[in-house]
């Protein structure tokens, strides 16, 4: 009986150490994303709900750097305030899609839209996406 305590205390050990380990691991990975730098995370992210939202907004406008997307009555923009680039729905809300965002310019083709994000480190990230005409 006296082994089995002690494999339960070492297994209760293990358990915790590992726990603690992992949580630091993310602390450290967390903490390495720049201060002023954009979160790579939060690019891919923000290339993702832009793509879904210009398939359900067929409508694109682009004034003063601004995208604007309109179906259905509803309108979606997507701006720079601040540092940051948010989402608005019909000229309401505040979603952060962006942070440490230094210039954020927009220009419309005829079927394509260009994205170009500078952040705060001067690093450069570049968007071409499609649309349909309506």
């Amino acid at each position: 009986a006296f082994t089995l305590v002690e494999v339960l205390c070492c297994l209760v050990i293990f358990m915790i150490t590992t726990v603690l380990m992992l949580q630091s691991i993310f602390l450290i990975q967390k903490n390495a994303v720049p201060v002023n730098g954009m979160n790579l995370q939060e690019w891919e992210l923000f290339m993702l709900d832009l793509k879904n939202e210009m398939t359900q907004y067929p409508l694109v406008e682009v004034r003063s750097n601004k995208i604007f997307l309109a179906a259905g009555g509803d309108t979606v923009s997507f701006e720079k305030y601040g540092y940051l680039l948010r989402r608005r729905v019909n000229n309401a809300g505040h979603e952060v899609l962006l942070h440490n965002v230094q210039s954020f310019e927009v220009r419309k083709g005829e079927s394509w839209i260009t994205i170009r994000i500078v952040d705060r480190h001067n690093q450069e990230y570049n968007l071409e996406l499609p649309f349909l005409s309506a």
